[in-house]
């Protein structure tokens, strides 16, 4: 697999141990588990799709041009993905 691990903090609920895209762009989410464990892969879909949806976010909350560089440089560091530009 390829990709790399997200940035987490362990003590929230609902956090991800890691994060990878497969060679044929599946995205691939392992979930904190009770106790620190990390869980179980879990599919969470296209990773195309997942851009997508992310771009239509920012749209949606009519971010401004700082916060969209702020919004786009988050998932970038987070998640490495680029939101720069159409897939």
């Amino acid at each position: 697999m390829c990709g790399s691990p997200a940035a987490t903090r362990r003590d929230q609920p609902g956090e991800l141990a890691d994060l990878q895209v497969t060679p044929n762009g599946h995205v691939l989410i392992w979930p904190v588990a009770e106790g620190d464990d990390v869980g179980h892969a879990q599919p969470l879909g296209v990773e195309a799709d997942l851009r997508a949806n992310l771009r239509r976010l920012a749209m949606a909350a009519g971010l401004d041009a700082a916060e969209w560089s702020a919004f786009a440089e988050r998932v970038r560091s987070r998640v490495g993905w680029s939101l720069e530009h159409a897939d």
